[in-house]
């Protein structure tokens, strides 16, 4: 919301009125002290579950074009940027912006993030091979041609018993999703996708799916 407020300023009152010039960059620590966990805990009550599920349903919804957009979420990668030479710059952290409106620019800006990428893959990657509700649907609707929205996963995995509505790793079929702990979220394996294909291509199941309503 901060970026966003930032580029409207910008838009309507020119780059003079920016919070850049005010404002300092918080960085998230890698890791969470004890106090913090034990604050955690004490959220993830039966209020914190609630709103979560209100989260959930409401993410569920949106379109995939809204959810990968850096306007509605923003996501980094944060790498040490070397600043031991006498001649480079003061500047810490550095923003590059890009236009997607932009195809050569998205090439480069494409080029530049498979780099990271690849050199990532080749130290470690958490959840390697996990998918994304977004990326299940993306997926099955490239494969069989029909439209298969985040409801409609939403849908498949209560109606296939594949994971608890809470965020518990009890009582998740390990087989198609699986409890990402640091994130307190579900990812979904490859057998998911395919276990949904073969649904979706079957019309009295894919109306199962879409039709299907949550008792409770």
């Amino acid at each position: 919301m901060l970026f966003n407020f930032e580029d409207l300023l910008r838009q309507e009152f020119s780059s003079y009125f920016a919070l850049n010039q005010s404002l300092a960059l918080p960085l998230q620590f890698t890791e969470i002290a004890i106090h913090q966990r034990e604050a955690i805990k004490r959220l993830q009550s039966k209020e914190y579950d609630l709103i979560r599920k209100y989260i959930d349903d409401y993410q569920d919804t949106l379109p995939d074009d809204v959810q990968q957009s850096q306007k509605y979420s923003f996501r980094v990668f944060l790498m040490p940027r070397l600043g031991n030479h006498a001649k480079s710059s003061d500047l810490a952290i550095e923003f590059v912006h890009y236009d997607p409106t932009n195809p050569e620019e998205m090439k480069q800006y494409e080029k530049q993030v498979a780099m990271i990428k690849e050199r990532v893959v080749r130290v470690q990657v958490a959840n390697q091979g996990r998918l994304r509700p977004s990326t299940v649907c993306k997926r099955i609707t490239e494969i069989t041609g029909k439209s298969f929205k985040p409801h409609c996963h939403t849908n498949a995995w209560k109606l296939y018993n594949v994971r608890p509505k809470k965020r518990d790793p009890v009582g998740c079929n390990t087989e198609f999703c699986q409890y990402d702990e640091a994130h307190n979220d579900f990812v979904y394996t490859e057998a998911w996708v395919q276990f949904l294909v073969e649904k979706v291509n079957d019309p009295q199941e894919f109306d199962k799916i879409k039709n299907y309503k949550d008792k409770g």
